[in-house]
């Protein structure tokens, strides 16, 4: 790994443990998670050789190896999904990461949540991402600070929903 071990073992786990509060908040947005959006975290921790950023890739490598006990410290770290949120922003920050991969990696984590709010819904709805997923996604991406212009910048949020959805196809 090459990431990894430029973290704190408490820093690491609250990067892992942020694709599951992720997860948890997009999915349970409208108080329900369904089996398609249990199947969208599956797909995305079952296919990690398709993500091109490799701190993403290390992420999801990790997790895959306990999926059920990362869930779990999702739900038992005494932290909120803002306060975790603030964590991982600082715990990237303050690392020697490239810029490009940690923008990349938060970028990444917005596009699980759409994939994970995306998949579920009504085929009849033009708009399959509900007003509260939405708000839980916006919500994401000022916590993440992210700009206008990483937005803009390739990958950008629509090419990591092209792997996740050509994921899910294979």
């Amino acid at each position: 790994m090459k990431y990894k071990p430029l973290f704190s073992d408490k820093d690491w786990k609250t990067i892992k443990i942020s694709v599951m509060w992720i997860f948890r908040a997009v999915a349970g947005a409208d108080g329900n998670i369904d089996t398609k959006e249990q199947m969208a975290l599956k797909n995305v921790t079952e296919n990690a050789i398709w993500v091109q950023n490799g701190l993403l890739r290390e992420v999801i490598d990790d997790i895959s190896i306990n999926i059920s006990e990362v869930f779990r410290q999702s739900i038992t770290d005494p932290r909120k999904f803002r306060e975790g949120m603030a964590d991982l922003v600082s715990a990237l920050k303050f690392s020697p990461v490239e810029k490009k991969v940690v923008v990349g990696f938060k970028k990444a984590l917005i596009a699980i949540g759409f994939y994970v709010a995306n998949i579920s819904g009504s085929e009849q709805d033009d708009k399959k991402v509900s007003s509260e997923e939405a708000t839980v996604l916006k919500n994401l991406a000022t916590i993440l600070g992210l700009t206008s212009e990483d937005l803009r910048e390739q990958p950008n949020i629509q090419k990591f929903m092209e792997v996740f959805a050509g994921m899910s196809k294979t």
